[in-house]
């Protein structure tokens, strides 16, 4: 019968809805309410996002449409009243029991890192019930004019999105509930027959009592259920929105293709669909701004609390329980940043689907038109944190590395940065002088000297990192503007792809290096807290040596200490990343100007003079305006590429002497060899680099090059003028002395230098 399956494919949300409405009516009421029911299938408000809405029903966020007569109303109203209590008492309880209760530091952690999940699921639930109609109107909008597919192939892309949606609902539901499941199971076989919470609260009554104590346990387990499919809802709602956003511009620049001579009425049509995506966006970010502040800032303190406790539990099944719920808030976290980055790519793919185009084939009119949207959309749509933070992967990395503000910040925005940044000065800096006082004041054997100089000599490079980031702000700025700008910005298309293949390679690099650190930084931690002393031994030892100018015995001063280490480790790897993903970036951009001299070159005619002469001004440029290029940056880095170099070489011996002890645990042999892949990765991509710049320069004139070897050789000479001919020869004059990046003006950064190291 059509009708059960129909009724099979709906979702439990439907179900409980029907249950609760039947208690309140007669048996011969239900048919109409089934045909009710029926026709939810096809109603128009829920095709977009169906899988968010469907769980917003459950958390009691939304409506249902089948809910039509006022009895059915009451009934989810007070449904809906019976989830906010339900959260907020769970959230309550959490607070008072911070307040009142916790004595330690393993009870503050044991609470906060729940409680900063319960009043961020409190935040979400009030949020969303009350832009309600907001987020109805929003939906609407994606199945009206403009943004409703008009033909087969923009219905193709709607559909690739919405498949995109429902798979990334089912795997976060799933992994979120998976992560519920296990706390509920690891509690109810360890807690429940022992009287005890799953979570520590306060209570207004002795849940020591058995009927008490099943009250209490209850309404923690459906709490958790609840907080968990708020979360779900709310991110998949609002990342779900993201995603239809880039299944617009993708729409957008398929009507742009199929833009013709004779299509001036679609073209008006395009302006105004372009323009209503930037205040649809606007709109979003307006409605959830504080919805994803809170996300952000609550993930960062309970991903800190979460690590403390994982040092603090060995491998049980509370150590799953954590491991889960760390990997959920990171996907939250990932989430809102990737697809808020995705958002800002597709803007600006619509500029170059414009550029694209062929534009002899149109009229004015509508060549004007265009301009006005590549105008615009060379400002992309880009989605912020409460209007502070562009959530994006590049920002995060930067801003988390508090070494370069964010732009177009007020006053008290730019003094709180400040103020961060003095932060992560302190932090940085004070653990390096600190790792110095160990080393000169307190190692006594040659043990403890290897265990303390390796991860001193991080520090201190990542000091002079800091320090040279922060002092060549304005000339950093000054060289990423002159890419910008005549003669090293592309001209053509084929120099576009130039340039578009280099941005590739860049963020590739960038994305793999921090892999790699972050996961020996992890590495580090992990295998270092069971014997870094978080067991409350008399010995108290830190996650690594450094000297404490305070007592460490008591358990908050010891927390605070090592929660410090933590963050200054975490730090330091990030602007290691940072520095070098900067200075390899800066190469290669060098690299891929002398490419696009290349291209330059190939295309000289016989009348074309004037193209040889700026080719001659653009080479002269590349050698003497090292300022954006090569000798700018040995200048601006020079100290910290000739440091990174030295204590490489140190660290490295240091590590290979630690390798040969015959006392080496499989968590310290990790450890090290991971540290000794980071420390060769950033010497081999610096030297890398560093050799690709010579032999750019050299494959303009020899033949070892594939790429563009024998460059000015192949040329038609016989057809050139007298003075070309003149000048493409002081070009291969000027390319006999090839740009070296040099370490301090002594070792030169090729692959010579890295075998050497």
């Amino acid at each position: 019968h059509p009708g059960i399956q129909i009724l099979t494919n709906t979702s439990i949300t439907r179900l409980i809805i029907l249950i609760s409405y039947s208690l309140g009516r007669t048996f011969n009421e239900l048919p109409l309410l089934v045909e009710s029911l029926l026709k939810l299938s096809s109603d128009k408000n829920m095709n977009v996002l169906r899988p968010a809405f469907n769980i917003l029903i459950v958390c009691g966020c939304w409506m249902p449409s089948f809910c039509r007569t006022s009895c059915a109303k009451l009934f989810y109203n007070l449904y809906t009243t019976f989830v906010i209590l339900l959260l907020h008492s769970f959230c309550i309880s959490q607070f008072l029991n911070v307040i009142l209760n916790v004595s330690t530091a393993d009870e503050l952690s044991d609470s906060l890192y729940m409680f900063i999940a319960s009043v961020l699921s409190c935040c979400k639930i009030l949020a969303l019930l009350i832009n309600r109609k907001a987020i109805g109107a929003l939906g609407k909008q994606l199945e009206q004019e403009p943004c409703k597919p008009v033909d087969t192939q923009e219905i193709i892309v709607q559909r690739k999105f919405d498949r995109s949606i429902g798979s990334i609902t089912i795997f976060y539901t799933i992994m979120v509930m998976l992560t519920v499941a296990c706390m509920i199971l690891f509690s109810f076989l360890t807690d429940f027959s022992k009287l005890k919470l799953a979570y520590r609260a306060w209570l207004p009554f002795n849940y020591t009592v058995p009927n008490y104590y099943y009250m209490a346990y209850a309404h923690q387990i459906v709490a958790l259920i609840g907080t968990a499919l708020l979360n779900v809802a709310c991110d998949v709602l609002v990342c779900g929105l993201f995603v239809h956003v880039c299944s617009q511009q993708e729409i957008l620049k398929h009507r742009i293709k199929g833009l013709t001579k004779q299509s001036r009425p679609d073209i008006r049509k395009i302006v105004r669909f372009h323009d209503y995506l930037y205040r649809y966006t606007s709109i979003i970010q307006t409605r959830f701004k504080e919805i994803i502040g809170i996300q952000l800032l609550s993930s960062t303190l309970v991903v800190c609390f979460i690590l403390y406790r994982l040092s603090n539990t060995p491998i049980n099944s509370k150590y799953v329980e954590f491991i889960l719920y760390l990997v959920c808030m990171m996907m939250q976290i990932f989430f809102y940043c990737w697809y808020g980055n995705q958002l800002k790519l597709k803007s600006v793919e619509v500029v170059d689907t414009i550029f694209e185009m062929d534009w002899v084939s149109l009229d004015n009119h509508t060549q004007k038109c265009l301009i006005n949207v590549m105008r615009r959309g060379i400002s992309p749509i880009e989605l912020t944190c409460v209007y502070v933070f562009k959530m994006d992967l590049r920002t995060f990395v930067n801003v988390m590395c508090a070494c370069w503000r964010p732009p177009l910040l007020s006053p008290l925005k730019n003094f709180a940065y400040t103020i961060y940044r003095c932060y992560i000065i302190l932090l940085v800096y004070g653990g390096t002088f600190l790792q110095f006082v160990d080393l000169i004041f307190i190692v006594e054997t040659q043990d403890e000297f290897c265990d303390n100089v390796y991860l001193t000599l991080a520090f201190f490079i990542s000091c002079l990192k800091m320090y040279s980031v922060l002092s060549s702000r304005g000339n950093i700025v000054a060289m990423m503007n002159m890419l910008e700008t005549a003669p090293f910005q592309p001209e053509t298309k084929e120099e576009i792809e130039i340039r578009e293949k280099c941005d590739k390679q860049t963020r590739s690099n960038a994305f793999y290096y921090a892999l790699l650190v972050e996961s020996s930084v992890a590495a580090i931690s992990v295998s270092t807290l069971p014997i870094g002393g978080l067991h409350k031994d008399e010995s108290g030892k830190l996650i690594f040596r450094m000297w404490v100018p305070i007592n460490c015995t008591s358990i908050a001063r010891y927390s605070f200490i090592y929660v410090q280490q933590i963050l200054s480790l975490t730090f330091s790897a990030l602007l290691h990343v940072a520095c070098d993903s900067l200075i390899w970036a800066l190469l290669m951009f060098t690299c891929n100007q002398i490419e696009i001299f290349g291209h330059r070159l190939r295309h000289i005619k016989r009348d074309q003079n004037e193209t040889t002469r700026l080719c001659i001004r653009y080479h002269n440029l590349i050698y003497r305006y090292g300022i954006p290029f090569a000798r700018m940056i040995s200048k601006e880095f020079e100290l910290v590429i000739f440091v990174q170099f030295a204590t490489s070489t140190l660290t490295i011996c240091i590590n290979l002497y630690i390798l040969t002890g015959t006392n080496l645990s499989f968590e310290r042999l990790l450890q090290l060899t991971m540290y000794s892949s980071c420390m060769l990765t950033q010497i081999y991509i610096f030297c890398w680099y560093g050799n690709e710049v010579k032999l750019k320069i050299r494959c303009l004139l020899f033949v070892q090059s594939l790429d563009i070897s024998n460059m000015i050789f192949e040329l038609d000479w016989l057809p050139l003028k007298q003075t070309t001919k003149h000048d493409l020869l002081m070009v291969m004059m000027r390319a006999t002395s090839p740009i070296e990046m040099t370490s301090a003006y002594v070792v030169t950064m090729n692959l010579e230098s890295f075998v050497i190291v």
